[in-house]
């Protein structure tokens, strides 16, 4: 901070380590000192009131636009953009590795680049996936996924849910599954809830809105 000097009287800033303002004011043997705000007597309060408003509204619109900033920061969504030949490098390095194990890292990382280009049921490149009617289903290629049978090939598992409203199991054909959630109703419940006037505008299972 600026030492104290006539230049400076009346001027307000904050002292290092300081959660109060400070202001520069004439003492009465005529020199130049920092003044907490805590410790200013009343009259040398009224002398700089305007001085401490105006130095009021000036933080309040510093702390404003800080915060404005922040939060524009925290909501900023950083997307990492690889360079072209890293995909190809991680590909070959894939195709190097044993088939059961391939297959394994496919499952386990499906939400990778790898993982949601390959299908791992048949082993070749995907470029689209399809899933069954389990929403955290691997995925399969459109090959497979035409092959799709009671039982899912990709997450093995029986191709009915259960409604959670009649709580009886349903095939997919039956189902409305919610965007926003990713549950499903059966339609005989969703149907019967809006002629009885009664609109499910929520998710039964988890409450979000649709």
């Amino acid at each position: 901070m600026a030492q104290a000097s006539e230049a400076l009287e009346g001027a307000i800033t904050f002292r290092r380590n300081s959660r109060n303002p400070c202001i520069c004011i004439k003492n009465t043997d005529g020199t130049y000192s920092w003044i907490n705000f805590r410790n200013l007597s009343g009259a040398h309060f009224e002398m700089h009131r305007s001085q401490f408003h105006a130095a009021y509204k000036d933080l309040q619109k510093e702390a404003d636009d800080a915060l404005i900033k922040y939060q524009a920061l925290m909501n900023r969504q950083i997307i990492y953009l690889p360079h072209p030949h890293e995909r190809q490098l991680m590909q070959r390095m894939f195709e190097r590795l044993p088939m059961d194990f391939r297959r394994q890292l496919l499952i386990e990382y499906k939400h990778t680049v790898i993982g949601e280009s390959w299908c791992h049921i048949c082993m070749k490149l995907a470029y689209t996936k399809q899933k069954c009617l389990h929403f955290d289903c691997p995925g399969m290629c459109d090959d497979c996924y035409m092959k799709l049978d009671e039982t899912c090939p990709a997450c093995h598992r029986n191709q009915e849910i259960d409604c959670p409203i009649c709580r009886e199991p349903k095939k997919k054909e039956d189902l409305h599954t919610l965007s926003a959630c990713h549950h499903s109703i059966c339609h005989k419940c969703f149907t019967l809830a809006s002629i009885a006037k009664k609109p499910i505008l929520k998710c039964p299972v988890c409450r979000t809105g649709f």
